[in-house]
């Protein structure tokens, strides 16, 4: 059984965390782990958070996501997982981000690139580029399909 004392001094604890921005439920746990609270009271507060509608780990992606306009689903993916958000979250949260816009993300990264480097920048730097940022290879060669056709009309 958790004490009152206890759980009132994780539950402020925990507040004071989320009062500088939102926060994944495996962050929050880890956080107070680290400031030496029991397993029990640990859960205790967690529940509590969720109940209240402070703890939200599907509102904090999809707002995670939204914020991040210029990353590939991969990423996003990674990012996510690394909050600790459940898989079948990022699921649900990534099925929004379409393949079009992540086809006009990379675009825009890719132009922006080849408009810094020079117009005949090698489209398999480019190509590179967009992989290392975690675009899919049927993007990447979208992408320099649709550059080549515009240097080669």
């Amino acid at each position: 059984m958790v004490s009152g004392e206890e759980f009132e001094k994780a539950r402020k604890t925990a507040f004071k965390y989320l009062t500088y921005r939102s926060r994944t439920e495996y962050q929050v746990t880890e956080m107070l782990f680290k400031k030496s609270f029991d397993h029990q009271t640990v859960n205790s507060v967690i529940s509590y958070l969720k109940e209240y509608g402070l703890l939200n780990d599907e509102a904090y992606s999809e707002h995670f996501v939204s914020n991040k306009p210029m990353r590939s689903r991969a990423v996003l993916e990674g990012n996510l997982k690394n909050l600790g958000v459940e898989d079948s979250i990022i699921d649900k949260v990534l099925v929004n981000v379409d393949s079009g816009a992540e086809m006009r993300v990379a675009m825009a990264l890719a132009l922006g690139r080849q408009k810094r480097r020079g117009d005949d920048y090698p489209l398999v730097n480019i190509a590179v580029f967009l992989k290392r940022r975690g675009f899919s290879q049927g993007i990447v060669e979208s992408v320099c399909n649709c550059l080549e056709n515009m240097r080669h009309p």
